[in-house]
Parts: structure tokens; C-alpha cells; sequence
């Protein structure tokens, strides 16, 4: 058997990084009505309706070719997708240049006993990554739990985490990303303000070059147009989100049967004064959705 090549260091003086963040709901597609969100269903219809939702995230990603692809909501081998390795699968569709990937779980239990019209069972959900360059380390970070669970919710609910990755560069230097996912159906108790100060200490703590990317389930605290308490810049207009004649083109999540997108809770922060960024887009005008977000994708050019 041949050896794989292993995946070339990032080059930033040879062309800017671009960057896809996308919320893949564990490839449940966008036909199914969660009970998480008011609806019946736990789980999805069927194995080839999961594999055919892998397809066509795999197509998407293939058209954009990012150099980096930061996914949240991925199932490894979960009851409710029909324990396909969606990690796995991506793997095996998407080009080979993608030689380089990073998986940190952050729902992870042999058994979920809930809703008990139709169990969970086993839960297996990650933050992946997919790199056509090398991932010279990554590592977990636990985030805090929801304040308002009792024990009972606390033991079987998800383990919001953030997924550390490093960037060895051509030139000695590197980019630091911190991939999340932060927590949602909180009741404003606090946890998404204990979940965000964290993000500020790993923001404090990263290398120059930083991006912080995910789901983030609603504008941090202190994000505006200066970014995050002063330590953050969005890739996202956040100036023109707060058109109403201009904000429809960065929605990102489509609730379920609606037509159109409503809110934008997606987002790639980048440190200021580091990054210039060259595009940016919402891949929101598909006639049919994968998941019930839509990609993020950004091309940041590294300065200083």
C-alpha cells in the first residue's frame, strides 16, 4: 500500500486562506421535524437519506474547494443517523488534497433515555475539521454546562466544547483556530455569557493570527462593529446585519418549514489588524439546503 503524502504547510505570502464554517444539523437534511424543535422525530428516515445529504455536502464543498472546513453537528457513528461515520464519509468523497482532519466530540454517551416516545440512544456528535493543509495539533476544551439543567439534564444533555487547531506556516509562523459551537434553548441563564468569557481567555491566550469560527447560536456579548469587547472582528458585515435592506443576504439558518432564512448565527471572528478579508458570502440562494444552515465562506488574507 502507499504511503498517504502528507498534507504541505500554509503559505501565506503564495495565497490567502479560505475558510468554510457550516452547521451540517448530523446530515438529517431538511425534510424532518426534530423534537427539539417542537416536531415528532428523533431520528432520520433512513440510512440513504443520510448518505444522499453526505453527497451533497460533499458536492457543495468540492465546488468551493476552502482550504479549511470547519463543521459542527457531525454524527460518528450516532442511532439517530443510522450510525454512519460522517467524517468518515466526507473523507471518502471529497478530493484527496484534503489529506489533513481533527475531530473533538462534544455529545458523546452509549445511551440518551429521552424523548421517550422514540429513545436517542447512542449519541456520537462532533466539531470536525477537513484541512487541505497541515494540522499541526489540536486539542479539546471543555466549555461551561447549561446553568439551568438539573442533574438528571445535565448528565445525558451536550458537552459544548471548543476544538483547538494550529496552523504550521511556510514562514514559522501560525494561525490558531478555535471552532465552536456554542450552547442554545438556554432561557438567557447565563450560559452563553460563561461559555462566551471563555472564548475571550482563549482569545487572550491565542498567537497573533487567530480565527475564532462556529455556530454561535446568536451575536456573542459585545460583539458590534468593533467586534468582540475589542478583540475581535467579524467576516460577516455585522454593520450591514443591522440594515433591514441589506442584513437577508447573511442569514444562515432556515427554520423548518419556512421558505426563507431569518437569522444569521454563524460566524468567523478574526484577530484585528491580522487578517484582511478578501470575500465573503452565505451560500443561502441554493433552491434546496443540506442542512437547515447554510455555509459561511470567507477568504482572509494574513497581515503583519
Amino acid at each position: 500500500m502507499a504511503e498517504e503524502e502528507a498534507a504541505p504547510l500554509y503559505d501565506p505570502s503564495a495565497a490567502p486562506l479560505k475558510v468554510l464554517v457550516w452547521n451540517i444539523q448530523f446530515c438529517a437534511g431538511t425534510g424532518v421535524h426534530f423534537f427539539y424543535e417542537g416536531g415528532d422525530a428523533t431520528s432520520v428516515p433512513s440510512r440513504p437519506a443520510v448518505l444522499h445529504t453526505l453527497a451533497a455536502l460533499a458536492e457543495l464543498i468540492t465546488r468551493e474547494l476552502p482550504d479549511l472546513v470547519l463543521l459542527q453537528e457531525v454524527d460518528r457513528g450516532a442511532r439517530r443517523s443510522w450510525y454512519v461515520d460522517q467524517l468518515d464519509e466526507l473523507r471518502r468523497l471529497l478530493p484527496a488534497s484534503y489529506r489533513a482532519s481533527a475531530s473533538d466530540w462534544y455529545w458523546s454517551l452509549p445511551w440518551v433515555p429521552f424523548p421517550f416516545a422514540e429513545m436517542l440512544g447512542r449519541v456520537e456528535m462532533h466539531l470536525c475539521a477537513l484541512s487541505r493543509y497541515a494540522i499541526g495539533a489540536a486539542r479539546r476544551v471543555a466549555l461551561p454546562p447549561v446553568r439551568s439543567d438539573g442533574v438528571l439534564a445535565r448528565l445525558f444533555n451536550v458537552r459544548r466544547a471548543v476544538q483547538l487547531l494550529t496552523l504550521p506556516t511556510a514562514d514559522g509562523r501560525c494561525v490558531e483556530v478555535l471552532h465552536t459551537h456554542l450552547s442554545a434553548f438556554t432561557g438567557g441563564d447565563g450560559t452563553v455569557e460563561a461559555q462566551v468569557e471563555v472564548l475571550r481567555e482563549l482569545v487572550g491566550e491565542a498567537a497573533p493570527h487567530w480565527l475564532l469560527a462556529g455556530d454561535l447560536n446568536a451575536l456573542p456579548p459585545g460583539v458590534s462593529a468593533e467586534g468582540l469587547t475589542g478583540q475581535a472582528a467579524s467576516a460577516v458585515p455585522v454593520g450591514e446585519m443591522a440594515d433591514p435592506a441589506r442584513r437577508k443576504r447573511w442569514f444562515t439558518l432556515k427554520y423548518f418549514g419556512r421558505e426563507e432564512p431569518e437569522v444569521t448565527i454563524d460566524y468567523l471572528l478574526h484577530a484585528p489588524h491580522r487578517w484582511q478579508v478578501k470575500d465573503v458570502k452565505v451560500l443561502n440562494a441554493e433552491e434546496t439546503w443540506p442542512s437547515d444552515h447554510a455555509p459561511l465562506v470567507a477568504t482572509l488574507e494574513m497581515m503583519g
